[in-house]
């Protein structure tokens, strides 16, 4: 951890221990040895149902309750938000006036919350994608802006981590995006990937226009199902992913705040760019449609000019 980070933050501290937690929770049960799971798995798997059939494991509920408990017992005053213990957050009241891009002024979240996705990408785990298949991501926000955020991948050990204002780090040292050397007029030399829905049939029309955009202006498109802190790809240096592509339905939302928060925080301080449909901040709890994160602010607003139907290539 960097020391000036970890000195301007105590509560990064708490937020890195948590996902820590979380993770060996996940490491726990998928172990050959877990009283809880045959080796290689990861403990009994179900379905949500719902418009998206999202699978949910014995590991994202022993994370969730591990990190439950560290939370409580450091922040006990504090409340939690998370995607299997506690996912309501739309009781706390209606979403209010976006902010910054880096979340709303006013929100549901009045006071200190802990934003928690436990196991991001249940199903490239169960599936054995490679290490960076799950992460556990953790957010705190103050009145529903987020001020810290984690993201710990449990089978590499690698962090990622971000303090508002403070900047972005990787295992100790600081990031910053930059984009791919010898992009030129922009996307022409770059791989962006689509987060698309697992049911083709809710694809957003917006979706649909930048996927055919990109494929005739990029060097690579990709639809890699599922994600796992693929923010944490755009901070790597060189040709490699340049944005993402979040598609969103609000009929049928894929997005939620536990996706969105951690990502956005960790890629603004980085210096990258988070852009929506109509040039609007995005509010990371009631997305209004697609949005897209990117390497550079150029490169999103020319995706984004796709999705709403022009043809525009950033210089």
């Amino acid at each position: 951890m960097s020391s000036t980070a970890g000195a301007l933050c105590p509560d990064l501290h708490v937020a890195l221990e948590a996902a820590t937690v979380g993770a060996a929770a996940i490491c726990s049960v998928h172990s050959p040895t877990s009283d809880h799971a045959a080796p290689g798995t990861a403990g009994d798997v179900r379905s949500k149902g719902g418009v998206h059939s999202d699978l949910v494991t014995a590991a994202d509920v022993a994370a969730d309750r591990a990190i439950h408990q560290h939370l409580r017992r450091m922040r006990p005053a504090d409340q939690i938000l998370s995607e299997e213990l506690n996912p309501d957050w739309q009781r706390s009241g209606p979403p209010g006036a976006t902010g910054d891009g880096a979340g709303p002024r006013t929100g549901p979240l009045p006071g200190r919350w802990w934003v928690v996705d436990p196991l991001d990408a249940t199903s490239g785990f169960l599936f054995g994608v490679g290490e960076d298949y799950p992460s556990v991501m953790v957010a705190l926000c103050v009145d529903s802006i987020p001020q810290v955020a984690v993201i710990v991948f449990p089978l590499s050990g690698r962090k990622v981590y971000a303090v508002r204002g403070e900047g972005c780090f990787r295992d100790g040292s600081r990031v910053t995006v930059t984009p791919p050397p010898g992009l030129g007029d922009g996307l022409r030399d770059a791989w962006v990937d689509i987060n698309q829905y697992t049911d083709g049939q809710l694809e957003t029309e917006a979706v649909r226009r930048a996927d055919a955009f990109l494929r005739r202006t990029c060097r690579l498109v990709t639809r890699m199902c599922p994600h796992s802190g693929a923010v944490a790809r755009l901070l790597g240096p060189g040709p490699g992913l340049a944005a993402i592509v979040h598609d969103h339905n609000p009929q049928h939302p894929k997005q939620q705040p536990w996706d969105i928060l951690p990502a956005l925080l960790v890629l603004v301080e980085a210096g990258g760019s988070v852009r929506q449909l109509g040039g609007q901040p995005l509010d990371p709890f009631q997305p209004k449609g697609p949005f897209v994160m990117a390497r550079s602010a150029a490169m999103a607003e020319a995706i984004v000019a796709a999705m709403e139907g022009g043809s525009t290539v950033c210089r």
